[in-house]
């Protein structure tokens, strides 16, 4: 009869907890998208102050000009709240996206528009 001796290897719990720490870290590092990014503005990105142009670094390329109620070119302003900059809009102020500064209007890809679009939108927002 032969004598059948099972080995475990012993880890320390530190070692454990580590691993599974840097495991979780590393696993929530990076953006996870489903699709194309058609637009993407990082306002931590800017400056604060006034601002006229916001780059969108997303695949639809341009940027993002600020316009008043009637269509006129106007200012956001970047500010930091709570120590994260935003892009902060006065009244009935929007941005309209462009081919560059004061170009041609760049228009929305078909999968976003219509009853049976077929991508969604998402945007991290501060609506106070």
């Amino acid at each position: 009869m032969k004598n059948i001796f099972l080995v475990r290897p012993r880890v320390p719990f530190c070692t454990l907890f580590a691993a599974t720490f840097l495991l979780a870290v590393g696993l929530h590092a990076q953006i996870q998208t489903a699709g194309t990014v058609f637009v993407n503005v990082d306002a931590t990105a800017l400056t604060p102050g006034s601002v006229v142009d916001i780059p969108n670094t997303g695949s639809l390329g341009g940027v993002f000009e600020a316009k008043n109620s009637t269509a006129v070119t106007t200012s956001a302003n970047v500010v930091v709240t709570n120590g994260v900059a935003a892009i902060q809009f006065a009244g009935t102020n929007v941005l309209q996206l462009l081919a560059n500064g004061g170009g041609a209007l760049i228009a929305p890809p078909g999968g976003l528009l219509g009853t049976n679009a077929t991508a969604s939108i998402e945007v991290w927002a501060l609506n106070p």
